[in-house]
């Protein structure tokens, strides 16, 4: 059985990607391809394979749940499934865990070894969606706003325009973690309601012919209008920048010289990526 894993990240067209493969769930099975998406892993005891890694006792307490994913790929072989999919974004951590330490996925190294531990050497493949920092940034606060997350103050904005993390370093923490298989990465303004395109670069090769929509703008992040319009009946004191925006547009929190680094940096980081040709990544599209 080779597993594919997309990996997210959040706010990067996940949720439109997942719909895409859930609408085409048969169609890829009769081609010999499972999916596993979040529907099939929260609540379940495949959940446990997004955990937050630990030392010995989460090691131990993993046991039963590496059992219980052999048995589980076992069933799709005997059901003539070759490969699988796994797409779920919180393998790789949480938009909470990134804004607490002002950095994309700080534990991703961590959190990947483990995962290569469970699926013990099936893993053929990983992909993951790219995104310039300061849309990244604010989708990933709105989103949370949203869900009574706390409001972002200029110490936070400062903190993101500095960190010194950034997807190059997700990217090498993943390749340390997960040695074999190849990465790719995608841009996520390249690839917005691109689904099939998507899949293509999760997978390696051409997308299925006569695959079904899914439908764009899925859990898209909301309009400055709206996120204003949230805080103010959460009875927010102070109001974080951006909001006294037109209707319909999104929400921009950083200053210009922050949107300006930030966007130096994404730049930055794509070319050191696309210069890595040993490490089998591709930000080209």
């Amino acid at each position: 059985m080779d597993v594919y894993l997309h990996l997210g990240a959040h706010r990067t067209g996940t949720t439109a990607f997942q719909a895409f493969l859930q609408a085409n769930r048969a169609r890829l099975a009769a081609r010999g391809t499972a999916l596993w998406l979040p529907a099939d892993l929260r609540g379940g005891p495949l959940e446990a394979l997004a955990a937050r890694p630990g030392g010995r006792a989460r090691a131990l307490a993993d046991l039963p749940l590496k059992r219980h994913l052999a048995q589980a790929l076992a069933r799709l072989e005997a059901a003539g499934h070759g490969r699988l999919i796994v797409s779920e974004e919180n393998l790789l951590g949480t938009m909470a865990g990134c804004l607490a330490a002002a950095a994309p996925y700080p534990q991703a190294g961590a959190r990947l070894a483990r995962l290569g531990r469970l699926f013990s050497g099936r893993i053929v493949r990983v992909g993951i969606g790219l995104r310039g920092y300061d849309t990244w940034w604010a989708s990933v606060m709105a989103f949370r706003l949203l869900r009574g997350g706390p409001v972002p103050d200029a110490a936070l904005l400062d903190r993101l325009a500095r960190s010194p993390r950034g997807w190059a370093e997700v990217l090498e923490e993943i390749r340390a973690a997960l040695p074999g298989p190849p990465v790719a990465c995608w841009r996520f303004e390249a690839c917005v309601n691109r689904p099939q395109r998507v899949l293509a670069r999760l997978t390696g090769e051409p997308a299925p012919a006569a695959m079904l929509p899914a439908g764009h703008g899925r859990n898209a992040a909301p309009c400055a209008a709206r996120l204003a319009a949230h805080l103010a009946g959460r009875g927010a004191p102070v109001l974080p920048p951006g909001l006294a925006a037109p209707a319909g547009d999104r929400w921009r929190p950083f200053s210009q010289g922050q949107a300006e680094a930030l966007a130096a940096r994404y730049e930055a980081d794509l070319a050191r990526l696309q210069g890595d040709r040993m490490a089998g990544l591709d930000c080209t599209g």
